[in-house]
Protein backbone atom coordinates (compact mmCIF):
# COMPACT_ATOMS: atom_id res chain seq x y z
CA UNK A 1 0.00 0.00 0.00
CA UNK A 2 1.50 2.95 -1.12
CA UNK A 3 1.77 6.24 1.47
CA UNK A 4 -1.11 8.17 -0.38
CA UNK A 5 -3.47 5.32 0.38
CA UNK A 6 -2.61 4.63 4.11
CA UNK A 7 -3.09 8.32 4.63
CA UNK A 8 -6.51 8.52 3.27
CA UNK A 9 -7.66 5.40 4.67
CA UNK A 10 -6.49 7.02 8.27
CA UNK A 11 -7.64 10.24 7.28
CA UNK A 12 -11.42 9.26 6.66
CA UNK A 13 -11.69 8.63 10.86
CA UNK A 14 -10.90 11.99 11.55
CA UNK A 15 -14.28 14.52 10.81
CA UNK A 16 -13.40 18.12 8.69
CA UNK A 17 -10.37 16.85 7.00
CA UNK A 18 -10.86 16.19 2.73
CA UNK A 19 -8.07 14.64 0.90
CA UNK A 20 -7.76 15.72 -2.70
CA UNK A 21 -5.96 13.64 -5.74
CA UNK A 22 -3.85 14.96 -8.01
CA UNK A 23 -1.10 13.79 -11.12
CA UNK A 24 2.00 15.30 -8.29
CA UNK A 25 0.43 13.72 -5.23
CA UNK A 26 -2.22 14.80 -2.99
CA UNK A 27 -3.71 17.70 -0.79
CA UNK A 28 -5.10 17.41 2.71
CA UNK A 29 -7.20 20.46 4.27
CA UNK A 30 -8.77 20.78 7.48
CA UNK A 31 -9.56 23.84 10.19
CA UNK A 32 -9.17 23.67 13.52
CA UNK A 33 -11.20 25.78 16.27
CA UNK A 34 -9.09 28.75 18.18
CA UNK A 35 -11.87 30.21 19.82
CA UNK A 36 -15.78 30.79 19.13
CA UNK A 37 -14.74 33.25 16.77
CA UNK A 38 -12.15 31.94 14.67
CA UNK A 39 -10.41 28.76 12.75
CA UNK A 40 -6.92 27.99 12.08
CA UNK A 41 -7.35 27.00 8.33
CA UNK A 42 -4.45 24.07 7.05
CA UNK A 43 -3.80 23.50 3.24
CA UNK A 44 -1.05 21.03 2.68
CA UNK A 45 0.29 19.12 -0.41
CA UNK A 46 1.97 16.06 -0.54
CA UNK A 47 4.06 15.30 -3.59
CA UNK A 48 5.14 11.70 -5.03
CA UNK A 49 8.24 12.12 -4.11
CA UNK A 50 7.86 12.43 -0.03
CA UNK A 51 7.80 16.06 -0.32
CA UNK A 52 5.16 18.47 1.43
CA UNK A 53 4.52 22.43 0.95
CA UNK A 54 1.82 24.06 3.47
CA UNK A 55 -0.05 25.79 1.16
CA UNK A 56 -2.09 27.59 3.59
CA UNK A 57 -2.01 28.31 7.61
CA UNK A 58 -4.22 31.06 8.40
CA UNK A 59 -7.23 32.34 11.03
CA UNK A 60 -10.09 32.77 9.81
CA UNK A 61 -13.71 34.65 11.43
CA UNK A 62 -16.13 32.49 11.39
CA UNK A 63 -19.86 33.02 12.15
CA UNK A 64 -19.61 36.97 11.88
CA UNK A 65 -22.21 38.58 10.20
CA UNK A 66 -21.38 42.62 9.27
CA UNK A 67 -24.90 43.15 7.74
CA UNK A 68 -26.39 44.27 11.34
CA UNK A 69 -23.34 46.59 11.90
CA UNK A 70 -23.17 49.68 10.54
CA UNK A 71 -19.91 52.20 11.24
CA UNK A 72 -22.29 55.78 10.61
CA UNK A 73 -20.20 56.99 8.43
CA UNK A 74 -21.59 60.52 7.25
CA UNK A 75 -22.50 60.18 3.39
CA UNK A 76 -21.84 63.93 2.89
CA UNK A 77 -26.09 64.91 2.55
CA UNK A 78 -27.91 66.74 4.97
CA UNK A 79 -31.47 65.65 5.41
Amino acid sequence: MFFEEEFEEAVKQLDGVSVKQSPDGFSASYTVPINDRQVLAVDIRFDNDGKYTIEQWQSRDVGFDDTESHLGVWDGTFD
